[in-house]
């Protein structure tokens, strides 16, 4: 008898399973310990949040903000910021998004392979999520890499890349549930099933909606 494969269910992090972004937290507080370095960050900054979240400069730009952030650090030192960023955001009651943590928790009782998929980086991320009771989730991450001047990301789980990655684990997207926040996730949503926008905001959701009519808005908190 052959048994009925699990269903898969993806969440992005930032903004569904966290109210700010991860990565964006450590990029800020390297900045406030480095502020000489500001100067070449904010013009960087300020295009980025100019640009759609699907834009390639985008993600090229936001790349080179963590490269900056990191700067003179080898693993051992990022490793012990993003053990600490991980266990304090865990902590906060600003951070944890408890409605989609409970969702998590829900399809992991179901039986459902539950797999958090994130442009945040994989230490900080599988950090938040142990400490919030996430630990046996399965996580697809953007990965650093050491370099002449720091750590910099050599794999970006970003837009289209999120897909790529996917499929390049086996992971089949056509009967997925997909929950995020962000049309930086268009690629992806257009591969799966069913797409649940969660807070998003009303023109992140006329964009899926316009590709994806039956996209379900969701407010958790």
């Amino acid at each position: 008898m052959s048994s009925t494969p699990p269903r898969i269910v993806l969440f992005d992090l930032d903004g569904v399973l966290t109210h700010r972004d991860t990565m964006s937290h450590v990029v800020i507080r390297r900045f406030a310990q480095h502020p000489l370095r500001i100067p070449f960050g904010a013009p960087m900054l300020a295009l980025s949040l100019l640009l759609p979240a699907v834009s390639g400069t985008r993600a090229k730009l936001n790349r080179r903000l963590v490269a900056l952030a990191l700067r003179g650090l080898q693993h051992t030192d990022y490793n012990a910021i993003a053990d600490d960023a991980g266990d304090r955001l865990a902590l906060s009651p600003r951070w944890p998004v408890l409605t989609a943590i409970a969702r998590v928790k829900h399809h992991v009782e179901l039986g459902d392979r539950v797999i958090v998929t994130t442009a945040s980086e994989r230490r900080l991320a599988r950090q938040y999520l142990d400490a919030v009771g996430l630990g046996a989730v399965e996580l697809f991450a953007s990965e650093l890499r050491a370099t002449y001047s720091g750590l910099a990301f050599y794999s970006h789980n970003y837009g289209s890349e999120k897909v790529a990655t996917l499929e390049r684990a086996g992971v089949p997207l056509a009967d997925a549930i997909l929950y995020t926040d962000s049309s930086s996730d268009l690629p992806l949503a257009l591969r799966c099933r069913a797409t649940t926008l969660v807070n998003a905001s009303t023109a992140t959701l006329r964009r899926f909606r316009a590709l994806l009519p039956h996209t379900t808005p969701a407010t958790w908190r």
